[in-house]
């Protein structure tokens, strides 16, 4: 409607939207691309923002993410002096824990800066192994590194519920609070399966409630009380609507940890706005790396339909991992404000941004100074960033190179025989290769087209040398099928009640004493009935409440639990 295509919406194909065939939402597609045409991106910002519900963000590069307002306001950026480049604008801490902020640690150190004052305090003082660390809580190893932490997890889509389902890898238990009214039900249903997804749902116990309700609000309060840990990802205004705001839950629970995931902050102008995966990913430039230096078209390029469709494709697929990213970041939020909560043994809130998140996943590029060199862009083709860091074609197939530092450039030089290129004043050093770049790419390219990839992957992993062969899987498959995703348990088949066997992700990080816990996906609503008997609920209550749809269950024929 904002953007004057609202008469759409009464068409049949397209009324049901999200909910409408993948052929009519290419269809739509197209059409809100055509609209687009008709203003500059500033112009329809505006719109936008006056708007204040509509997700939308011009793509920025790392450095031009520092000057978004929402960044400035929020503190997602913060200076240090750097005694060899001046003031440098850099990363805040990755979460915000209100009560025991961290802070920034100052300009890093020079190679070996600390070597003496290091090596006199071992002299010193023999080195304590325990120095620092906590005293143990007792001397029983926990079976998972995270036994006995319960998570309330409110969040919604991927980004919060994901870092909950690492988590629950890790041992935790993660109850899942979801809506009644099912508006986001299907979204969060794999696309295979009749089931809840399997990535965000992995591991939880599930409970569909009526927050709107008071009844609906006394469950949520119960399952507070018992709770370590409350997540969620509601704009302002909403937590405390619904009675989940940090005041209420301390009252309850002066002990729970209260974790909030947004997109922009809490502060300034786009703290209401709403934000979903691609967002954060335009605002701090990963895409606009991702995509290379043929991508995006200059603005005075005039394009027909398919040359846009086909440009926006690149931008999605170079903006792949936002959500993902913000999770980790979710994930790590939460296990330090446990470890907070250690020492006072209160909570605290603690909130996590997905534009926070995303300048960490680009922490190489994501700082300035005065006289910055620029940023590093893969070459139009999207192959690498330099003839010794790209993909390249071989007699059969495709290897990607990553000879980084010189010893390791004089060792391949030497493994495929070419001692001249070593000798040759263009390549001999890395300002002379850099300045040269596009001629040893050629000299490299006729190098690898004598062989296939395996060979090539064979002869210089045996020297030593990183060099893979690229092109044998698409990445599902590779989790699937490959020995080495096998070996490293990568993937982990696990046998869900309803649907039978299926591979699901495996862990993101190993313990040797306490090994993660890898379940299966729950149904929306799966526990709904044995949660309420936990915190006091007799059946026949259950069933009155359900009568009046303040909670639901999931159906036992298809793995609802009595």
């Amino acid at each position: 409607k904002a953007i004057g295509l609202g008469h759409l919406l009464e068409d049949e194909r397209f009324k049901n939207v999200p909910s409408i065939t993948l052929e009519n939402r290419e269809l739509l597609r197209r059409e809100i691309l055509k609209k687009q045409l008709e203003k500059t991106a500033d112009e329809w910002m505006e719109i936008y923002l006056q708007d204040g519900n509509i997700a939308a963000e011009p793509y920025r590069n790392s450095i031009q993410a520092m000057n978004h307002p929402a960044v400035i306001f929020n503190g997602t950026v913060v200076t240090i002096d750097d005694p060899r480049v001046g003031p440098m604008r850099t990363m805040a801490p990755l979460v915000d824990l209100k009560e025991t902020p961290g802070e920034p640690s100052g300009p890093a150190p020079d190679v070996g800066q600390h070597n003496a004052e290091v090596l006199g305090r071992l002299r010193q003082r023999p080195m304590d192994k325990t120095a620092g660390l906590p005293e143990a809580h007792g001397a029983t190893v926990p079976a998972h590194p995270l036994s006995g932490v319960t998570i309330l997890d409110l969040a919604t889509i991927q980004a919060g519920p994901y870092g909950a389902s690492l988590l629950a890898d890790l041992g935790s238990r993660v109850i899942k609070v979801d809506a009644t009214d099912g508006r986001l039900d299907e979204g969060r249903r794999s696309t295979a399966q009749a089931v809840a997804d399997p990535r965000t749902y992995a591991g939880k116990e599930c409970i569909k409630v009526d927050l709107q309700t008071a009844e609906g609000k006394e469950i949520v309060h119960k399952l507070i009380a018992k709770a370590d840990i409350l997540l969620h990802n509601y704009r302002p205004g909403v937590p405390e609507r619904l009675k989940v705001d940090w005041e209420t839950c301390r009252k309850i629970n002066p002990r729970l940890v209260h974790v909030w995931m947004g997109t922009y902050g809490e502060n300034g102008i786009h703290a209401r706005r709403p934000g979903a995966h691609p967002i954060p990913g335009a605002v701090m430039g990963g895409p606009m790396r991702q995509m290379g230096r043929g991508m995006p078209p200059p603005p005075e390029q005039v394009m027909d339909i398919e040359e846009i469709v086909e440009a926006t494709r690149w931008l999605m697929r170079s903006n792949w991992g936002p959500d993902q990213n913000t999770s980790a970041a979710v994930a790590t939020g939460i296990i330090l404000g446990l470890r907070a909560r250690d020492i006072p043994g209160s909570g605290q809130p603690v909130h996590v941004t997905m534009l926070n998140a995303n300048a960490w996943t680009n922490a190489d590029e994501y700082y300035d100074y005065a006289n910055r060199p620029p940023i590093a862009m893969p070459d139009e083709e999207i192959h690498g960033l330099h003839a010794l860091y790209r993909l390249y074609p071989c007699r059969e197939g495709w290897v990607f190179l990553g000879c980084l530092f010189q010893d390791e450039w004089e060792t391949f030089c030497r493994t495929v025989q070419r001692e001249d290129l070593q000798a040759d004043h263009r390549f001999s050093t890395r300002e002379a290769r850099q300045t040269n770049d596009e001629a040893l790419i050629t000299e490299i390219s006729g190098i690898f087209a004598g062989r296939t990839a395996t060979e090539w992957e064979e002869l210089l992993i045996q020297a030593d040398i990183g060099c893979v062969r690229a092109d044998e899987a698409l990445e599902g498959e590779f989790y699937a099928d490959h020995p080495h995703a096998k070996a490293n348990a990568l993937s982990i088949e696990v046998e869900h009640p309803f649907i039978g066997k299926y591979l699901r992700y495996g862990g993101l990080v190993e313990f040797s004493l306490t090994p993660g816990l890898y379940r299966t996906s729950s149904q929306i609503g799966q526990q709904t009935k044995p949660l309420l008997r936990e915190i006091g609920y007799d059946d026949q209550r259950i069933e009155d409440l359900g009568t009046r749809g303040i909670v639901q269950w999931a159906d036992p024929a298809v793995g609802g639990e009595p």
